[in-house]
């Protein structure tokens, strides 16, 4: 719910909810409300200065930070967001006078608060921590005359514009975190003056418009606050607008040739040199798509630009600074007219990635319906998605913010002006109304984000006031209850698809529901203090941005969250057993899950100090790959099944007996210990899908060990890829039914027992198994010679134990290597030989060479020898043709 209270009251029912307010500062006391809403007054002698008549908020280290007056002096003020109740702490700057004469802009650099501020003796810049209010404020001398007009914090320095006349400023720069140390002015131009526009921060860099003083020239120019001795890079072009960082490029409209043809230029500060891009909007000879708002914002490093597209089309644009040869898109909102308003403030947005503005187009009767608009910046050919905030008219959003992923923002629905919130990666959910006014418009003339709350000047009925907004739904009941009962959550409304939900009780309870599929922005499970909370789901679909479980939370039940893109992270448990589906983001395991009859549809990443466990007849079922494990995934006769694949990192360890299945395979980098049960000596373990224990990547061996004991068989149902350790203790066995590649043989005393290709080496190397082995009927052993070094240019297979040969022996030549006669390759090694190959395949050789193998399984060594001669081979088989006609004539002889 929205909220930032503890006050609970009832809400209204259906989509426009009021909601709980605390209102930091007010004009004059409010009334008592007569509806739903709780405004509660902090300090009611505190006011908004002139000229605006209304606040104008910064963040500064997760505080707010104005200036304001109490009636007698204006001064500045400080307040936390995150606890409205404590009120303001005033910074009394000027102790005989005010501080403040104006509405004054207060700058964060490096978490302290820049401004201008008169302390009895004159205006000067000062410095504030507002975590530390009592020290006061630090005031720098920036040297006789002069007016401050700019303050910019630039890689953690902050950059002043000082001016001493309309055309002559001076830029000086001050470390902010220590301000005793004075101000240094940067040297723009031997006469010491320049003019200076905005300066804006680019990938740490100064940038600026401006030039020396008495020319013409209005140009880029760029800053490293971190050399200021250098002074300034005159990057040219003549600019009709100020800087914007769009990915760290430098976005601004001008012409290379002044008057005309002012477009989208875009410059790297970093490689000035390299030139500018230019985006040619406007399509008409000499025209430009500059108009006089200028707009420049950066979404998900694309530029949104507000821009006339040369046939009188005022509309949005997107492109990509990193490929300006790609051009602009246009975003046609309205397909007959502009779809912008000049005449009224614009305002684009990019919220949660995606960029969110007000446009018009034709609807609700009208020619002209001005309403948000949302664009995804990554596919803009993609159009726009739009909120109808106002089902009658124009609704003309104003003053949008980004508040944690949610558009804030004061808007018309035809009966009021209000504050709306959307979920702009939920359009289809609308705009949620919070109704600050009771019996008209609340006039909302700031919107600031502070802590991650919005922080609103509105008035409330008796004058513009400072409002928090806070996005917090709390399970209120110390008891077990249902998620779908009202009365159990703040001020007795249930959540919404803008809440933070947070079901955090104190001591261990147990939610259960929803029963209807509902949408809440983000969820937090979890005990503060004893027990465990507990979110059972039940039929319906909880969709949610995040979600937290927290240690003392369990997720259980039969229901389905689904967390769109983003993630789960879970300290606590999650439990598997009733059916429960987590679909969508991935998982990131630091607790527990349970196996069961659910699934998660999603990729799994179980941390160092995460728990998998299957027990027996349990199933922990993962629909995606990509997955990794630094913990323990612990099989105790339970099934875990991973579709894709899964890597076992270094500190990763997988246990235990049971069935593992990755369907892409298993990259081990860990341990993984397979052992059965004491008491079923012949327990047996199935492990689907490829296994790799990868090596160091410099041809040596890897950090994955895996393990077989405790008189356990393991079935290798696919391809084993072995640059790691093997072990198999005495007892024990592994059938490989797949390939069994790669540098290392195995470990221990155990039975190995190989089914298919036996590939082994990096090329060529002297692979050990110190088991006995047994090659069965449909193995292959592929032995590679690539010169005569034992070990170096040619395999050898080293059975320490007994190695029971069968299927078929293949030696290759590798790298046009050619054996000569007398070559001797040692290629088996073995304790004992039991059986023989089925076939061996040998090279043929040039020059009436051959391989000799006939000592291969006495010696484990093959020889090159010459081929018998033609005619003692034909004398030799003559001479048996001989016999065996003789032995034909004898039986058919009489008696």
């Amino acid at each position: 719910m929205i909220a930032s209270s503890t006050s609970r009251r009832r809400f209204a029912p259906s989509h426009v909810r009021h909601v709980t307010l605390v209102a930091l500062l007010a004009l004059a006391s409010l009334p008592a409300p007569s509806f739903a809403i709780t405004l509660s007054q902090v300090d009611p002698d505190v006011f908004a200065l002139p000229p605006f008549g209304w606040f104008v908020v910064t963040d500064v280290a997760g505080l707010g930070v104005f200036a304001g007056t109490d009636g007698t002096d204006g001064e500045l003020y400080v307040f936390d967001p995150l606890d409205p109740a404590a009120g303001t702490t005033k910074i009394d700057i000027n102790p005989t006078g005010s501080a403040f004469a104006s509405t004054t802009l207060i700058t964060e650099a490096a978490g302290r608060a820049l401004f201008v501020a008169d302390d009895g003796t004159g205006k000067e810049l000062h410095v504030v921590d507002p975590h530390d209010p009592a020290a006061g404020s630090m005031k720098v001398d920036l040297g006789p005359g002069g007016r401050i007009v700019g303050i910019t914090d630039v890689a953690g320095m902050a950059l002043i514009t000082n001016e001493h006349s309309s055309s002559e400023k001076q830029l000086h720069l001050l470390d902010p975190l220590n301000p005793a140390d004075g101000a240094i002015m940067i040297d723009l131009d031997p006469s010491g003056v320049y003019k200076i526009g905005s300066v804006t921060e680019v990938a740490g860099l100064a940038v600026f418009n401006g030039g020396p003083v008495g020319t013409s020239s209005n140009s880029l120019h760029i800053v490293d606050p971190l050399d200021p001795g250098a002074g300034a890079t005159n990057a040219g072009h003549w600019m009709y607008s100020s800087v914007t960082d769009v990915a760290g490029f430098a976005v601004f409209y001008a012409n290379a040739s002044h008057p005309v043809g002012i477009e989208p230029f875009i410059v790297d500060p970093h490689d000035p040199a390299a030139g500018a891009a230019r985006i040619n909007i406007n399509t008409n000879p000499g025209g430009h798509s500059w108009l006089d708002q200028t707009i420049i914002v950066d979404v998900a490093g694309r530029a949104l630009v507000a821009a006339e597209d040369g046939g009188g089309d005022d509309e949005p644009f997107i492109f990509d600074p990193h490929d300006p040869s790609a051009g602009a898109t246009k975003i046609d909102v309205h397909p007959t007219s502009s779809s912008l308003d000049w005449s009224n403030p614009m305002w684009f947005a990019e919220v949660a990635g995606l960029a969110v503005f007000g446009a018009a187009s034709p609807g609700d009767g009208s020619d002209w319906d001005e309403e948000l608009r949302i664009v995804d910046p990554r596919d803009p050919a993609a159009g726009f998605v739009t909120v109808n905030v106002d089902p009658t008219g124009s609704s003309r959003p104003y003053v949008l913010t980004d508040v944690g992923g949610r558009a804030v923002f004061r808007a018309d629905d035809g009966t009021d002006t209000e504050v709306r919130v959307v979920d702009p990666r939920r359009p289809a959910a609308g705009a949620f109304k919070v109704d600050i006014h009771p019996t008209g418009s609340s006039n909302v003339r700031e919107i600031a984000t502070v802590a991650g709350r919005a922080v609103i000047t509105a008035d409330a009925g008796a004058g513009h006031t400072l409002f928090v907004l806070g996005f917090d739904e709390h399970w209120l009941s110390e008891a077990s209850g249902s998620w779908d009962d009202a009365t159990q959550w703040d001020d007795d409304s249930l959540p919404v698809f803008v809440d933070d939900v947070l079901i955090t009780p104190d001591h261990g309870l147990t939610v259960t529901g929803p029963a209807a599929d509902t949408e809440v922005f983000t969820l937090t499970v979890g005990a503060q203090i004893g027990g465990t909370a507990t979110l059972e789901l039940a039929d319906g679909i909880l969709s949610a941005h995040t979600a937290t479980i927290l240690s003392a939370g369990r997720l259980s039940g039969r229901g389905t969250l689904i967390t769109d893109a983003e993630s789960v992270t879970s300290h606590g448990t999650i439990d598997l057993a009733e059916g429960l589906q987590l679909v969508g983001g991935p998982v990131h395991n630091h607790g527990l899950i349970l196996g069961g009859t659910g699934q998660i549809d999603a990729a799994l990443h179980n941390a160092a100090d995460g728990e998998v466990r299957a027990l027996t007849g349990e199933r922990i079922l993962v629909s995606q790959g990509g997955g990794t494990n630094d913990g323990d995934i612990n099989l105790l006769g339970g099934t875990v099944e991973i579709v894709g694949d899964l890597t076992n990192n270094a500190e990763g360890r997988i246990n235990g007996r049971g069935v593992l299945i990755t369907g892409s395979g298993l990259v081990n980098e860990g341990v993984v210990n397979l052992s059965g049960v004491t008491e079923q000596p012949d327990g047996t373990i199935d492990v689907l899908g490829n296994v790799e224990q990868p090596g160091d990547g410099q041809g040596g061996p890897g950090t994955g060990t895996m393990i077989v004991t405790g008189n356990t068989r393991v079935n290798f149902y696919d391809d084993v890829t072995n640059h790691g350790e093997l072990r198999v203790t005495q007892g024990s066995a592994i059938v490989v039914f797949g390939d069994y590649v790669g540098s290392q043989g195995t470990t221990g005393s155990g039975d190995v027992f190989l089914e298919g290709l036996v590939s082994i080496g990096n090329s060529a190397a002297a692979v050990v198994f110190d088991n006995d082995v047994t090659l069965g009927p449909g193995a292959r052993l592929l032995l590679e010679l690539a010169g005569t070094a034992p070990g170096d240019d040619y395999d050898r297979f080293i059975v320490a134990g007994a190695m029971r040969p069968g299927g078929h022996l293949e030696i290759r030549l590798l790298h046009d290597f050619i054996p000569i006669l007398g070559n001797t390759f040692d290629l088996l090694d073995f304790g004992s030989v039991d059986g023989r190959f089925e076939t061996i395949t040998v090279p043929a050789l040039p020059d009436g060479l051959r391989f000799d193998t006939s000592a291969l399984l006495s010696t484990g060594i093959i020889t090159i020898v010459p081929e018998p001669p033609v005619v003692t081979l034909a004398l030799v088989l003559a001479i048996l043709l001989c016999r065996r006609s003789a032995r034909v004539r004898t039986r058919g002889l009489a008696p």
